[in-house]
């Protein structure tokens, strides 16, 4: 179309037509006006529910390291534990051997004695 067909076609459009198109756009433009303010409120209520639900899982992962630290020491406790009674029991039992040894060797000794006497 050229422009003098365009000017034509818009003198032809009903004035309460253009009165209806001009009153939408007014619509639209106040809505997108009143729009913006709300979405980006919800934007910044949508951004701090992000960093505070980041927080609360920052949190629990803390309390779950550090529960985690608590039973890996217990149960490096346990193992302490459990080696210190083995080396009791290992201590003991060559304790106890060296005596029985020490109690045959002497008895040799009577023997070999009471041989010879």
């Amino acid at each position: 179309m050229t422009k003098v067909s365009l000017k034509i076609l818009v003198l032809t459009i009903p004035s309460k037509f253009v009165k209806k198109l001009q009153k939408q756009r007014q619509k639209r433009n106040k809505k997108s006006l009143n729009s913006k303010p709300k979405a980006d409120t919800e934007r910044a209520k949508a951004d701090a529910a992000y960093t505070i639900q980041q927080e609360i899982q920052r949190k629990e992962i803390e309390r779950e390291t550090a529960e985690a630290n608590i039973v890996k020491q217990e149960k490096e406790a346990e193992v302490k534990t459990r080696e210190v009674e083995v080396r009791k029991q290992q201590l003991a039992a060559d304790i106890k051997a060296q005596a029985e040894a020490d109690r045959l060797e002497r008895q040799a000794k009577i023997v070999r004695n009471s041989k010879r006497g």
